[in-house]
């Protein structure tokens, strides 16, 4: 039986900037690690079928990630009064949601890049573009991709990582060493907690193409380009459950090709901030 058997561990991806601390113990003292309006809500799960693709890595582009991304054939192109509009034929797509736009030729080339959709109608959309007016014309290339954006705001739905073999979570205590003097003692030096620190050291085996799997390797390449972090709780074991939640980062990855696109895979997650602890029977 595999040391991981009984736990679950789902992870969300998060800019820093929507990391609150403070949740940890709201929920913490209200019991509510999982739970809609909860810490995390595990009511819907992203699919572990969905393909991630990563947009905006280009200096000076919003980086965002989208799910189940398609490319839409553009047929035509204009770009009038610093808007741009793009004809993609019948669509479902809203304001505010994000478009990648690749391989216009020219005089379009310059629209290309990631976008926010700032209008639509039945065939088209547009966004907004700064630059000198580009007549309307037909276009021989050129696709709109888009998915489902993900928020990165801790509100995306979770990843379950499956497959795990292990994961202890382990947690130390920063001191300070403060000598003293008394005459009976003759001198002794005491050492005061100051901080905690936690980190759960996974292991486990998936296969390349599961969105968990991905996920966790994007949190991990981006948290110093693209500062990603990640929500995380863990539940288990089977019978006596507890869960642990907190807010941090996939420091390493290690590994290795079991066989075809199985992977045999080790991380361990380092939390920033306080780990909640909620336990349960």
């Amino acid at each position: 039986m595999a040391r991981g058997y009984g736990f679950r561990t789902y992870i969300q991806p998060i800019l820093p900037e929507f990391i609150d601390l403070a949740q940890i113990t709201t929920h913490q003292e209200a019991r509510t690690a999982l739970a809609v309006g909860g810490f995390m809500d595990i009511t819907t799960l992203a699919a572990q079928s969905a393909v991630i693709r990563e947009r905006g890595l280009a200096t000076g582009q919003s980086y965002y990630l989208t799910l189940n991304e398609t490319a839409t054939p553009i047929t035509n192109a204009a770009l009038a009064s610093n808007v741009a509009t793009l004809t993609i034929g019948t669509h479902t797509r809203l304001v505010g949601q994000r478009v990648a736009v690749r391989d216009l030729p020219a005089p379009f080339a310059a629209l290309n890049g990631n976008f926010v959709i700032s209008a639509v109608a039945s065939t088209t959309i547009s966004y907004a573009f700064t630059g000198a007016n580009i007549t309307s014309a037909s276009v021989a290339a050129g696709t709109a991709n888009m998915g489902t954006d993900l928020k990165l705001d801790g509100t995306d739905p979770p990843f379950r990582l499956l497959g795990i073999e292990d994961g202890p979570f382990t947690s130390a205590t920063e001191t300070e060493e403060a000598p003293t003097w008394d005459d009976e003692a003759l001198g002794f030096v005491r050492s005061e907690p100051t901080s905690k620190s936690g980190s759960i050291a996974f292991s486990g085996i998936s296969s390349y193409t599961n969105s968990s799997y991905n996920m966790m390797l994007l949190c991990e390449a981006g948290n110093v380009s693209r500062s990603l972090y990640a929500k995380i709780a863990r539940v288990g074991p089977a019978g006596f459950n507890e869960t642990r939640f907190g807010f941090g980062r996939f420091d390493n990855i290690d590994e290795s090709n079991a066989a075809g696109t199985i992977v045999k895979w080790s991380s361990t997650f380092g939390f920033d901030g306080p780990v909640g602890l909620v336990r349960h029977q």
